[in-house]
């Protein structure tokens, strides 16, 4: 999902299902080539167990925020909490 703002249009989040994460890439208009920040953030709390699973992203009109949904597939229940705050730069 590319960053919605115009004052910072070169930035792509990619959700990573399977692995619960969100990376963040910069992107170039001329090259059209995607570029690994190095930052990888997971979608759930330390300590969770279970398979989990991420299954949405969105970013604030603003800007300013990534949300994200995760699935954990533990007895089948789902469980919902608040991630601490990141820095996805």
């Amino acid at each position: 999902m590319f960053h919605p703002t115009e004052d910072n249009p070169y930035w792509v989040y990619v959700i990573n299902e399977l692995e619960g994460s969100i990376d963040s890439f910069t992107y170039s208009d001329t090259t059209g080539e995607l570029t690994y920040t190095g930052n990888t953030v997971y979608t759930f709390t330390e300590g969770a167990t279970g398979d989990k699973y991420a299954s949405e992203i969105a970013i604030s009109p603003s800007g300013k925020f990534v949300y994200t949904s995760t699935r954990y597939s533990t007895a089948g229940t789902s469980r919902a909490g608040r991630a601490p705050s990141v820095s996805l730069r």
